[in-house]
Parts: C-alpha cells; structure tokens; sequence
C-alpha cells in the first residue's frame, strides 16, 4: 500500500486499531495482527474519503469507538467504522452549528466532551449529543476570554482543566466553572504563538 497523500494525522483508537489522516482527505484504517515476540502484520486496511479531498488535520476517538475527523475548511466528520458511515457537521444553517468550518484540533476528555479547535474559536459538545438533526456545540472564543481564536491544540490536565494553544498564548479552560485563565510570554512563555498539534502533556 502506497497512500498518495502526505500523513497528517495519527490516531490508535481504544480497539487498538490505528488510524491515519492523510493531507488528501484519505482516512487509512488499520487492522494488526500482533503475536507474542512477533512482529505485527497487517490482517486488513479499509480506506474512507470523509473529507472530500479536504486535509485531515486531526482525529480522536469517542467511547463508542467512533472516530472524529477535523477537515481543514471542510468542517468535522464523525464515521462509524462498523458500518463505514460518516456524519458531516459543518458551520452555517442553524444557530447551534460549528462556529467555522476549518477544523484544527480535536480532543475527548473523560466526561466524554469532544473539543473541536477551529480557525474562529473552540466549539464542545457531549458525545450522546449529536444523533439528532441540529445538534448543539458549545462555543468559547476571545470575547468568552480566550487570548485568541485560532486553536491549535488541545488537552486536559489530570484536574479536568482543558488547555488549548493559540497564536496568542495558552488558555487553561475550568469546564465547571467557565472560567478561562490565560498564559502569555509575560507569564513565562517563550513564544506566544503556536503552531497546529502544538500541545504535550507532562507524563
């Protein structure tokens, strides 16, 4: 298998099947075969175009063992594997929908919230929340108290908080609370602007 686009994204999903998001819009799905102090081999590899020749540029993984795809400039995709089926979220045509298409990041935290970093602002949503026709994301941008809207990554810290990196600092998001608290160069940052995936979790 030669893919033709260039890898973009990396995903080992919790039934240990990785997943890779290529700069052409191919979603790579693999199925290893792996034995006790042998190398693994590849049993199947299914491929899925949910982006329509739009970048993958992130994915994650929800407890339903669906994956969630960021498509730059084409919005977020939701695919069941078992049956091979996405579903198109995308900005525009109800007041509840994504606050831009140009996804960036993507993230699920243990209260099974998916985080969905856009170039116009960080949009939430339950995971249980979007069978119905308009599903309602959550939205947080600059005038909710975020240093900047472009999000490039995103994590939670071992407390709950949600961090995200921008081009103007880091925000520690308090989903309880709805409090934001913002980190810049001033606060001992090297740089205030980040770039796509820039998030690390001390281990």
């Amino acid at each position: 298998y030669q893919p033709t686009g260039t890898l973009r994204a990396l995903l080992c999903g919790r039934d240990s099947t990785p997943c890779i998001g290529l700069t052409n819009g191919c979603l790579v799905h693999l199925q290893l075969q792996c034995a006790a102090d042998v190398a693994c081999r590849l049993s199947r590899l299914q491929q899925y175009y949910p982006c329509e020749n739009n970048a993958i540029s992130a994915l994650a993984a929800d407890s339903r063992q669906r994956i969630w795809i960021a498509c730059r400039f084409g919005g977020l995709r939701v695919l069941d594997p078992k049956t091979g089926k996405a579903r198109a979220f995308r900005a525009g045509g109800y007041e509840g929908s994504l606050s831009n298409n140009d996804v960036l990041s993507l993230y699920t935290d243990r209260q099974h919230r998916v985080w969905i970093g856009t170039s116009y602002g960080l949009n939430y949503i339950r995971e249980d929340r979007i069978s119905g026709n308009e599903p309602v994301f959550g939205k947080l941008n600059i005038e909710d108290g975020l240093p900047n809207s472009i999000i490039h990554g995103i994590q939670e810290d071992d407390n709950g908080y949600i961090w995200v990196s921008t081009n103007k600092g880091l925000a520690r998001i308090d989903p309880a609370a709805s409090g934001i608290a913002q980190f810049k160069v001033a606060d001992g940052l090297l740089n205030d602007e980040f770039c796509d995936n820039a998030i690390r979790k001390r281990p």
